[in-house]
């Protein structure tokens, strides 16, 4: 009988791993579905986002990476700022997935990111957060460089 127990137990427990879901995803999806009637794409390898707040010479630098990276087809973008505030060469003319502009900064209420960054996702999933922030700053820059260089050679 212990044995049986053991099992069911195990089964449970596997079950539970499969359905549990991320609060990060469920926090995005439900963001853009109040927002713009969407939800995070399964092709997409992340979500750009500009923004004001945070840290403004994060801010400023992650502009400057953005401006410079020729292609971002494999990436949404989400403009969430006051409008004239994110210069339109940081996301225009790069052939994103799909551009969003938050002009009333509601993406901030969603306590995902403080600053500009990138959401990377799998398969529709949260993947990995980055949050410019000043201390370690020049890391996420490059770590970023790496995964839009990565995202090319594939």
């Amino acid at each position: 009988m212990n044995k049986n127990i053991v099992i069911f137990l195990i089964a449970l427990l596997l079950a539970s791993c499969g359905t549990k879901s991320d609060a990060r995803t469920e926090a995005l999806n439900t963001y853009l579905s109040e927002q713009f009637k969407a939800k995070v794409d399964t092709s997409w390898k992340g979500i750009v986002v500009l923004t004001m707040n945070g840290c403004f010479s994060c801010n400023r630098h992650f502009l400057e990476t953005m401006t410079a990276q020729p292609d971002l087809s494999d990436y949404a973008v989400l403009v969430s700022a006051a409008a004239g505030t994110i210069p339109p060469k940081a996301y225009e003319g790069k052939q994103a997935a799909v551009v969003w502009k938050d002009y009333q900064d509601r993406f901030y209420n969603t306590q995902l990111m403080k600053s500009s960054g990138i959401i990377y996702t799998k398969q529709g999933v949260v993947d990995t957060i980055v949050d410019m922030r000043s201390d370690g700053l020049e890391q996420q820059i490059e770590y970023m460089r790496q995964r839009f260089s990565e995202s090319k050679s594939m």
